[in-house]
């Protein structure tokens, strides 16, 4: 905006369409109505001649304090802003690694069996490791047993452990048949 236009609005001679110009670049933005102000502070009728020039010295320090006031606490606002989006940014970027980190195993990466009989634990494992079991003896069917069997195991190796666990032998007969035998846990 023509600053001679906003001089002539603020001693009020501008013409109504240079008054009109002016209220819209206004209403453009704060920094405009900003700068409105601070040249209506400078245009403010002065003290008369006649006052001493400490006086104006004094008034121009004064407006001078209010423009730079108003300087500084637009900086601090952009500043809150700017953190406040940072801010955001980095718990919105650390939500999920601490909702990875904190969440243990998720439910169907693993099987858990706490005092489980023996012939739950293997149709579980024949369930989801898409094997076959066979056992040499029923009896061991009702064994207890507690262990954590994780899904990124190998079948093999899911086999080897529970056998391990039960006191038991694990034979491969083929592909994905398993023989378990032994006599496992005694009862009484």
């Amino acid at each position: 905006m023509d600053t001679q236009v906003i001089y002539k609005v603020l001693s009020g001679t501008a013409s109504p369409d240079e008054r009109r110009a002016v209220d819209e670049w206004i209403s453009k933005s704060n920094e405009n109505k900003e700068e409105f102000n601070n040249l209506r502070l400078l245009w403010m009728p002065g003290k008369s001649a006649s006052k001493e020039k400490s006086t104006e010295v004094r008034g121009f320090s004064s407006i001078r304090n209010i423009i730079e006031e108003r300087i500084r606490k637009r900086k601090r606002q952009q500043l809150r802003q700017t953190v406040g989006i940072f801010l955001t940014i980095i718990v919105i970027a650390l939500v999920p690694i601490f909702v990875l980190n904190f969440q243990h195993e998720p439910p169907d990466n693993y099987i858990r069996f706490e005092k489980a009989d023996l012939d739950s634990v293997i149709r579980s494992i024949e369930s989801n490791y898409h094997v076959k079991i066979e056992v040499e003896r029923s009896e061991i069917l009702t064994c207890s047993f507690t262990g954590t069997f994780y899904k990124l195991q190998m079948s093999e190796d899911v086999m080897k452990s529970l056998a391990m666990a039960m006191n038991l032998k694990c034979e491969p007969l083929s592909n994905n048949v398993y023989k378990l035998t032994g006599s496992g846990c005694t009862h009484s």
